[in-house]
């Protein structure tokens, strides 16, 4: 075997150390590199994991305040079926879930989002589903009762303050839609509660598997889904359509109406009369007139000399119907004459609501009598009319003469 000769040996060797401290530096800047990398890496996680935890908490309020609408929205459809609900109650209880829901679609939308961004906007598209779902049932329920909501049944779940679903068809305003469609839109909605259900279900999955870790609390609005199916749901509808206690019933009513000035006791009027178109008078000199009855041969209520009358006339709803567009109409005629003044003022009122209604001033005469009649035009479906048109006579009491004074 040739050996290599010393100076040859010496020589390759210094190669070799040259070469050894050429990787040195390299060495180095790769360990800095890759430190520093991982180092990244670290913070990254780390800012990951912060964002979402963050997103959870805020969340976490969000998710558990539709966890008790649903268990609202679970309450509502079961007392339906049992019809011990009463109409305003329903309205009432539905007026809520509507806000609700509302109000927790537009905070989702306003809750920074987690590092995915996807596992974000599917809470967010959740809940905006489960607004969708809520206004859809109600507007399917005031359509089959005839309702008008005082929430409007086509208002919006508001996403970052700007309106972005909206229910076909929702607001009714009283008039009645067929059985069919409502069938057709709580079955909508039973299916846009399944999909929010799947959408929240996947965020959370998503999340618990991120960085952080962090969990969003269980949410499910459909604990089984057959029972928004087409068999319940048809049995739901006729449930509502035929039940006693969600029936409309129509009670309007005249209950006061006051003149100012106020009336005075005609002297063969007894304190108490209500009778043949007098006045009804108290004890305490108030300006209410009064009768269910239309005016005859009682004595009429005296009116201060004056020449103006203020009528205000007060108007209750005992039913449980919203009544819309009510005219309320009062009209002075004088005694003798073929002609008559008239007003009428246009109201709205809710079931258990009570407006006064005050007409421009009647021009009068002091020494004249005056027929007043106010009225209320109610629902021709309404049984009970008695006492909607009330009939009044009115008697202007002459100008006090002044008499001149003199010496002695």
């Amino acid at each position: 075997m040739r050996s290599i000769p010393p100076t040859q040996r010496r020589r390759k060797r210094r190669r070799g150390f040259r070469l050894t401290l050429g990787l040195i530096p390299l060495a180095v800047v790769v360990a800095l590199v890759w430190g520093g990398v991982a180092e990244v890496g670290r913070a990254s996680s780390s800012f990951e994991a912060s964002t979402n935890r963050s997103f959870v908490a805020q969340g976490r309020i969000v998710a558990l305040e539709s966890n008790r609408s649903a268990a609202e929205m679970r309450g509502v459809v079961g007392a339906l079926g049992s019809s011990t609900l009463g109409r305003v109650g329903l309205e009432v209880r539905l007026d809520a879930l509507v806000s609700q829901t509302a109000d927790q679609s537009g905070r989702a939308s306003f809750i920074s989002p987690p590092a995915s961004r996807v596992s974000g906007q599917m809470f967010v598209d959740a809940m905006e589903l489960r607004a969708r779902a809520v206004v859809m049932f109600r507007s399917a329920i005031d359509g089959l009762l005839g309702s008008t909501p005082s929430t409007p049944a086509g208002a919006y779940a508001r996403t970052g303050g700007q309106p972005r679903v909206s229910a076909s068809g929702a607001a009714n305003s009283g008039v009645l839609i067929p059985s069919s469609t409502a069938t057709a839109r709580i079955l909508s909605a039973g299916s846009l509660l399944i999909r929010s259900d799947r959408d929240y279900a996947l965020s959370r999955r998503w999340l618990k598997g991120s960085a952080g870790h962090a969990t969003l609390p269980v949410s499910r609005w459909v604990e089984r889904s057959v029972t928004w199916g087409l068999g319940p749901v048809s049995a739901l509808v006729q449930d509502v359509a035929n039940s006693p206690t969600l029936s409309a019933q129509h009670a309007l009513a005249l209950t006061t109406v006051r003149v100012d000035p106020p009336a005075v006791p005609a002297l063969t009027a007894p304190q108490s009369s209500t009778q043949s178109g007098s006045a009804a008078v108290t004890s305490n000199p108030s300006a209410t007139v009064g009768s269910n009855q239309p005016t005859g041969t009682g004595a009429p209520s005296v009116i201060p000399p004056t020449s103006s009358l203020a009528v205000t006339a007060v108007v209750d709803n005992t039913g449980n119907v919203t009544e819309t567009g009510v005219s309320v109409t009062a009209t002075l005629q004088r005694t003798g004459s073929s002609r008559s003044a008239g007003e009428h003022e246009l109201i709205s009122l809710r079931p258990g609501g009570s407006v006064a209604v005050a007409f421009p001033t009647f021009k009068v005469t002091t020494g004249d009598s005056y027929t007043l009649t106010v009225s209320v035009s109610a629902p021709d479906i309404q049984q009970l009319s008695a006492g909607l048109t009330q009939l009044f006579s009115l008697q202007i009491a002459p100008a006090t003469p002044s008499f001149p004074t003199g010496p002695g």
